[in-house]
């Protein structure tokens, strides 16, 4: 059942975001801030706290959006727009650039996976 939208307190609203996730039991708040993604936590008294940035793991030099959790907690998905060290800037031949448009990590938005324990690493000491 949805209720009535709320405004989010001003550590998160401050500084823009897009794309929210936000846990089942709304303890934390996943979202893309500028090229990256960030999380932020409720504090004990069900404040947010300010986005934390999720660092190397997840956020790489190119753009990281759209964060989502599986149902079950274990899986953090999100988009990015990676480009493989090999593809460079030098000129190519049609044949190299179909082959390299065509291949993983091509500067597309495409949908990367990994361990959602980050989250519990990056929780303050406070809330453990």
């Amino acid at each position: 059942m949805y209720t009535f939208p709320e405004r989010l307190d001003e550590a998160v609203n401050q500084g823009g975001g897009n794309h929210p996730y936000i846990a089942p039991d709304e303890s934390y708040l996943l979202f893309d801030r500028g090229d990256d993604l960030v999380i932020s936590f409720r504090d004990l008294d069900g404040n947010w706290m300010s986005p934390q940035n999720l660092g190397k793991q997840v956020n790489s030099e190119y753009m990281e959006r759209r964060p989502f959790v599986t149902f079950d907690g274990q899986y953090l998905f999100f988009s990015s727009n990676k480009i493989t060290p090999t593809m460079g800037n030098k000129p190519m031949i049609l044949q190299e650039l179909r082959k390299a448009t065509d291949g993983f990590k091509n500067g597309y938005q495409h949908i990367y996976w990994m361990d959602a324990k980050i989250i519990e690493t990056l929780k303050p000491n406070q809330l453990k």
